[in-house]
Parts: C-alpha cells; structure tokens; sequence
C-alpha cells in the first residue's frame, strides 16, 4: 500500500494529485489526507456524498497545535492560520515518492501517449491556429481521452513562443507549425511536441540534441550533468529545460538524479526568426531510456 511508505510521519497532504496518488480518490473540492497512526481523508461539504468521510469541520480538532509535514508549494496560508498547526515543509518527501512509477502506472501513460501520436498522425493543418486546435479537442473527444493541457499551435511567428495560445490566424503554406499537445485518459497524462515545416537543418539539429540527451538517461545520472551538456549542445542558456517528469501531472519534478522507473519527457527547443521543438515521453530502465 502506497500509504505505508509514508508510516511514522505526521502529514497533510493537500494537492488533488497526491491525494489521488494514495487513496485513488481525485478530489474535485478542497480536500486533504491527513497522515497519521491510520490515514484519514476530510473532503468539504460538496464531495461527502460521493464518499463518506469525515468533514473538513472536523480537521481542526485532529490537528490543532500538532507538528505536520505539509505540501508548502500547495497549501494556501489561509489553511494554515484556519487549522492552528505547527507546519513543516514536506513537499520534497511527498513528491519524490510519485517520481518511480509503478507498472500500472506505465501502462496508463503508455495508453496516452498511443492515443496522442494518433492524433498527431490524423490532425489536418489547415485554417486558424484555433481551427486545429479544435480538430486536437475533438479527436481526443472521440479517443475518450481529455486534454492534459491547453493544445499549443503555433505556426509562422507565434512558434516563436514557448507557451503560445492559439489565435485566430490563419497558417499559410510554408509556415513552421508546432503542435503540442497530450492526453489524460485514467488521470495519467502524456506530453508530445512536433515542428512541422521550416528550416530543416534546424529540425535535424533539436531532434540530433534531443537523441544524445536521451542517450545520457540512465539510472545514477545527475541532472545536473544533463542540465550542463544540453547548454553545452545548444551552445546558449537553454530557452527552457531539456525535460520533466511526467504522470498524474504533466509536469512533475525530477529530482537530484535519474532512477529506474522514473517517466519523463524530453524536449530540446531552440527559438530564433522562429521556433523549433520536439518533445518524446521516455521510460528510464535498467540499461537506459526507452521512447514510449
């Protein structure tokens, strides 16, 4: 049980995915699971009658005045003066748990990561960036899948924007076009970018960086070390990180060091007179990385 590798500590977790993680229960309110000699699961008013457990109301009377582990990066400071306790960070330990995913889990991101190079292959580019947009929305309808994002189109200028929402201009023969986009189907989710179109040479440079940094995931390597060599490789301060982990969230942390068992994606980019971007989910094992 996932619970008891968190035994002889005081916790209260508070982000839904972790929550998940743990009970198998996605919280869609405020709810916390609170980490004691028997775990507790207190859900506000809204989802008691999807499953009966104690009321938020009664939280304060279990922890007032204790000292708990708690998720700093997650759990507002208006909680903290409400329940009265004596916080200690926490974040690092929970998260670090979900990093080394279980089979089961594999095969959930293995099953998004099918359906979005589907889409991928089935997407037309054609019309407004919003228009494929739509089409991406659709097709992950039809898969009985939900995005795990906003899809990001970008053509022409925009691909120059990491981040970029697509808008109501019209992709023109010839423009570079990024899609990226995932799916989350059974609340695991994939991550996956293509450049269409543009300079080739430029395409043929990000995928070359994006193959030797898979080539360096293996179990015991530091991040670090990859953080320096993809520097080393773009021969620039990165625009952005060559990576993340990746499962209930799409993008979880990484940690200090690769391990066995760990699932994230790569993606190198480099962004000029207009931009470039692949990104594949991989699966860390014993003698190196595995492209899901």
């Amino acid at each position: 049980m996932r619970i008891s590798r968190l035994k002889n500590l005081k916790l209260l977790i508070s982000d839904p995915s972790d929550i998940f993680y743990f009970t198998g229960f996605y919280p869609q309110f405020q709810a916390f699971l609170l980490i004691d000699r028997k775990p507790v699961l207190f859900l506000c008013e809204e989802c008691r009658s999807k499953i009966e457990k104690h009321g938020l109301e009664k939280l304060k009377e279990w922890v007032s005045g204790e000292e708990v582990g708690i998720d700093e990066k997650n759990l507002a400071v208006e909680w903290l003066k409400k329940l009265e306790i004596k916080p200690w960070p926490a974040s690092q330990l929970i998260k670090k748990l979900r990093m080394v995913k279980e089979p089961e889990e594999v095969e959930k991101i293995k099953r998004a990561v099918r359906v979005t190079k589907e889409i991928l292959e089935e997407v037309e580019i054609k019309g407004r960036e919003i228009d494929v947009e739509w089409q991406i929305r659709q097709k992950l309808a039809e898969k009985r899948a939900l995005p795990a994002f906003q899809p990001i189109v970008a053509s022409g200028p925009n691909s120059r924007i990491i981040h970029h929402r697509p808008e109501k201009r019209k992709i023109r023969k010839g423009d570079v076009v990024i899609l990226d986009l995932g799916a989350r189907i059974d609340f695991y989710c994939s991550d996956i970018t293509r450049t269409l179109g543009g300079d080739r040479e430029l395409r043929e440079r990000v995928l070359d960086i994006q193959g030797r940094i898979i080539d360096m995931l293996e179990p015991g390597r530091q991040i670090k070390e990859i953080d320096r060599e993809y520097e080393r490789l773009l021969g620039r301060k990165p625009w952005h990180s060559w990576g993340h982990g990746i499962g209930i969230d799409v993008h979880e942390p990484l940690g200090d060091t690769i391990l066995e068992g760990m699932v994230l994606t790569v993606e190198p980019g480099i962004y000029q007179r207009t931009g470039c971007r692949f990104e594949d989910v991989v699966w860390i094992r014993k003698k190196g990385a595995r492209v899901l």
